[in-house]
C-alpha cells in the first residue's frame, strides 16, 4: 500500500531497463582508464588494487594496454573501454580512477557497443560522464569502487567498502544504505604513504535529513563538476528517478554548486525527480588542506546552499546530506539505473542491487 504521503511515478516502468548479469569468484572483469592514466604514474599503487580484486574478491584481472600507458590518447582509451565490453570473458569493467577528460572522450563511442554487450562498469568522479551515458541506454551501473582508491587502501581494504563491493558485484540483494560511523578525507599519499599504516578516520557527520514524505525512483546522477558538463537528459526523463550528487577533491566553490543547481530548477529537473541523495561533501585535498575548523564551515555551507537552492524549487521531496558515497572513504557503492526506497519516517534508504 503506498501511503497518501508518498510522492512517486510510475513512469520508471516504462523505461527499457538492460539486464546486466551479476559476477561470481572466478570471474574476469576488465581494468580501464577512460579518463586519467595514474596507474602509469603510480605502478605501485595500481598493482596493489589489481592484487585486492584478486585475493579479497577472487576475480581475474584482465588489463587493457591503455590502462597504465601514460601517453594514451583518447582514441586509444575509448578502443579499450569498447574492446573491453566487447570480450565475452569480461564479466565485468573497472575503471582505476577518475581524472579530467572524460567529457571529450564520449563522443568517440560507439553506443552499439554497450547496448549489445552490457555489463557492470563501475567507477566514479569524472566517471560520472560514461555512467550517464549508461543510463541514457537503460544500462545500470555502479558509481564507486575504483581500482586505485577503493581496492588500494593502506593496510586493508574497509569493511564498509568491502560490503558494499559485494553487494554490486555478486548481489541482486535489497539492503540499507547504512552510515559508517567513520570516515576519512585526507587522500593518501601515493608518493610517501606507508602501506603497512591503516588510514586514520574521525566520525561521520551526521546525516542531514529533510523532508516527510517517502520516495522511490531509480538512481540517476554523480560527481557535480562532471554534471556541470553534460547535457541534461531531456524534459520528463528523469521522471520517477532519484538524483544522487556528490563533489571531488576540486572543492568546486558554492558559486559553482549553485550553478549545477539553477540549471537543473530551470530545466524541471527537481519538479521530476523524487528525492535527492548528497554525499559527504569534500573539504579537504593536498592542493587545500582546511584545518578542523575550516572544513566543517566548508561543509556546512555547501549543506545549506544545496538545501535552500532546491527548496525553491520543490517544497516535497526528501533530501538527504551527508551519506557515505563518492570522494569519501568508506565508501558506499551506488546503483544507478537501479531502484532505491526512501522511508522518511524511519529514516531509511534502501538500494537494490
Amino acid at each position: 500500500m503506498v501511503h497518501k504521503n508518498h510522492r512517486y511515478s510510475k513512469t520508471f516502468l516504462d523505461l527499457p531497463i538492460v539486464e546486466i548479469h551479476k559476477l561470481k569468484p572466478g570471474d574476469s572483469v576488465a581494468i580501464v582508464s577512460p579518463s586519467s592514466s595514474a596507474a602509469g604514474m603510480f605502478p605501485e599503487v595500481f598493482a596493489l588494487g589489481v592484487k585486492r580484486l584478486e585475493d579479497v574478491f577472487g576475480l581475474k584481472v584482465k588489463i587493457y594496454p591503455s590502462t597504465a600507458n601514460i601517453s594514451a590518447t583518447l582514441e586509444d582509451k575509448a578502443r579499450d573501454l569498447m574492446d573491453a565490453f566487447r570480450d565475452p570473458e569480461n564479466k565485468g569493467v573497472i575503471a582505476t580512477i577518475g581524472g579530467m577528460i572524460e567529457k571529450d572522450l564520449i563522443p568517440l563511442l560507439d553506443e552499439n557497443v554497450f547496448l549489445e554487450n552490457p555489463k557492470p562498469f563501475f567507477g566514479y568522479s569524472d566517471n560520472t560522464h560514461f555512467h550517464v551515458l549508461l543510463s541514457r541506454l537503460g544500462i545500470p551501473s555502479y558509481y564507486g569502487g575504483s581500482v586505485m582508491t577503493q581496492y588500494a587502501s593502506p593496510q586493508s581494504m574497509s569493511p564498509y567498502t568491502v560490503s558494499y563491493l559485494h553487494s554490486a558485484l555478486f548481489t541482486t540483494e535489497l539492503r540499507v544504505l547504512e552510515s559508517s560511523p567513520v570516515f576519512s578525507e585526507h587522500d593518501v599519499d601515493w608518493g610517501g604513504a606507508d602501506w603497512n599504516k591503516p588510514r586514520s578516520y574521525e566520525t561521520s557527520p551526521e546525516l542531514l535529513w529533510d523532508g516527510v514524505i517517502d520516495a522511490e525512483g531509480i538512481l540517476w546522477g554523480g560527481c557535480v563538476e562532471s554534471l556541470l558538463n553534460i547535457e541534461l537528459p531531456k524534459n520528463g526523463l528523469l521522471k520517477g528517478h532519484i538524483l544522487i550528487l556528490e563533489t571531488s577533491e576540486e572543492m568546486p566553490s558554492l558559486d559553482d554548486v549553485e550553478k549545477l543547481l539553477r540549471r537543473f530548477g530551470s530545466k524541471g529537473v527537481f519538479d521530476e525527480v523524487c528525492a535527492v541523495l548528497v554525499g559527504i561533501p569534500k573539504s579537504w585535498s593536498f592542493e587545500r588542506p582546511l584545518s578542523t575548523e575550516e572544513s566543517v564551515q566548508f561543509k556546512n555551507q555547501q549543506s545549506d546552499l544545496l538545501l535552500r537552492v532546491i527548496r525553491e524549487y520543490t517544497t516535497e521531496i526528501p533530501i538527504i546530506q551527508r551519506l557515505n558515497f563518492g570522494h569519501t572513504d568508506p565508501q558506499a557503492v551506488i546503483p544507478l539505473g537501479r531502484m532505491a526506497y526512501i522511508d522518511s519516517s524511519a529514516k531509511v534508504i534502501k538500494l537494490q542491487y
